[in-house]
């Protein structure tokens, strides 16, 4: 079991990098992408332009990128695809290239070097807590589901071969069975639909 990130904790990781500079504007878009898309490392530092298209909102990963080697497409907010839309024209300014996460030097970003800058906005942060770019995938998966995603489209959009894998990226605690309990509670449903027959 992993302590997963809370709501908070993610505002407060949000909050750290300098969107000022253009490395640390970067990673911020970079991590709004591991949070609205669930993705993994690998995947992201894999992204080209092209395999992002603005028009529709979504990811086109194909096999070649696809740990799993199938390819996937990923939907995205309007939020991030504003954001890296911005990223994409502030990147040509200094680089001619497509890849879309690139270095100070125009190089594409590796894996470990993502993880050193997100440990990096952890401590700046001060959360105790281990957060590597996985964390924001277990937090993708777990806060989708606690927000009604059922677990099939789940599974697609993680890109597991099997369900299995994906329910165990949703470990609830105490406090979320609470809410869902709140909110999903039949005898719940029936009190309002009782008091507004009244």
């Amino acid at each position: 079991m992993k302590d997963p990130l809370t709501e908070d904790e993610v505002r407060l990781l949000l909050q750290q990098p300098n969107q000022r500079q253009y490395a640390q504007y970067r990673d911020y878009v970079m991590l709004m992408l591991f949070i609205d898309s669930g993705m993994r490392v690998q995947e992201v530092c894999a992204l080209d332009v092209e395999d992002i298209d603005l028009t529709t909102r979504c990811v086109h990963l194909p096999a070649s990128k696809n740990k799993n080697r199938k390819s996937r497409v990923i939907l995205l907010s309007a939020e991030v695809i504003r954001l890296l839309q911005e990223l994409i024209t502030e990147t040509r300014q200094y680089f001619d290239t497509n890849v879309l996460f690139v270095s100070n030097f125009g190089e594409r970003l590796t894996p470990d070097g993502i993880r050193t800058n997100i440990k990096k906005y952890a401590k700046r942060a001060g959360l105790r807590k281990t957060v590597s770019p996985h964390a924001f995938r277990r937090f993708y998966a777990k806060h989708s589901a606690l927000n009604g995603m059922d677990l099939f489209s789940l599974q697609r959009i993680l890109g597991h071969a099997d369900i299995t894998t994906t329910r165990r990226y949703i470990q609830l605690n105490n406090e979320d069975l609470v809410q869902q309990h709140n909110q999903y509670s039949p005898l719940s449903n029936v009190l309002r639909k009782k008091r507004r027959e009244y």
